[in-house]
């Protein structure tokens, strides 16, 4: 009876630590209202704000679940979402959407720094070490979020918030030689190799612009737009990796390729 009386009165003084505002917005970032508030009080301590009384715990535990967690759920979706891609390339596009600079933009979005418990001195975006801060405790939300509400909510928060919006974004093809990977990606299909054609040139001799077309057989997969051609032919390159990753989701071939729909890339 005492031991559920102080269960109770825990539980009760983790959700005011939380107050109605943290609680509104993990219930909207979620997708599910929290069950055990404690873990969610951990999730949020950065170990700056410890004290040995109510914040005696960081989120450093659960950072390392979080961490665990988020690599297999990203690693099965991309297993499952493209089927004819090389292990290697798989564990690039996982990196890339695990890594901290991608944790980071997330955090961000979805304003994760307004929730922590963090001291006064760290509330800058400018500090060495912010970008890491708001990564670890995305990680230890997704750790929060597995061991409350179970693995199947926890793959639906990481799949709507991290995987599907970075996927959108062309965060996983984020490796600078986009020449380098198109070429592997057509070599682990086919066997073919693209070739790289300027299509236009416009601006001032100070200034000018390229336009470049990646093509296959003849079929143009992708263009780019640049300063100089090696810079247009990969974004040339990046563009044809897109439109390929595409038609792998359709189940297409090459020859599928409706080529209004290609994008072009250019500056960022």
């Amino acid at each position: 009876m005492l031991d559920w009386f102080a269960r109770r009165f825990q539980k009760r003084d983790a959700k005011k630590r939380l107050g109605k505002r943290r609680l509104q917005a993990i219930e909207e970032i979620v997708g599910r209202r929290p069950n055990e508030f404690e873990i969610y009080v951990h999730a949020l301590t950065h170990r700056s704000h410890l004290d040995g009384g109510e914040f005696a715990v960081s989120n450093e535990r659960l950072e390392y679940l979080g961490d665990a967690a988020l690599g297999l759920i990203v690693g099965e979706h991309l297993f499952h979402r493209y089927p004819r891609t090389m292990e290697g390339d798989l564990t690039k596009m996982r990196s890339n959407l695990v890594n901290t600079e991608n944790l980071f933009r997330v955090a961000k979005k979805i304003d994760l720094f307004s929730l922590l418990f963090i001291h006064d001195d760290l509330i800058s975006s400018g500090r060495v070490g912010f970008r890491s801060i708001l990564a670890d405790a995305m990680e230890a939300l997704i750790g929060a979020v597995y061991l409350d509400c179970g693995a199947d909510v926890a793959r639906d928060f990481v799949v709507k918030r991290i995987v599907e919006p970075s996927l959108a974004a062309g965060v996983h093809l984020d490796d600078k030689n986009y020449k380098s990977q198109l070429l592997e990606y057509l070599q682990a299909i086919n066997g073919d190799s693209p070739r790289y054609r300027v299509v236009k040139e416009e601006g001032p001799e100070h200034e000018r612009l390229f336009t470049v077309e990646a093509v296959v057989n003849d079929k143009r997969l992708g263009e780019g737009v640049g300063r100089n051609k090696k810079t247009a032919e990969q974004r040339a390159a990046k563009s044809a990796l897109k439109s390929l990753i595409e038609l792998e989701k359709r189940g297409d071939d090459i020859e599928d390729l409706d080529e209004t729909e290609i994008g072009v890339a250019g500056d960022e």
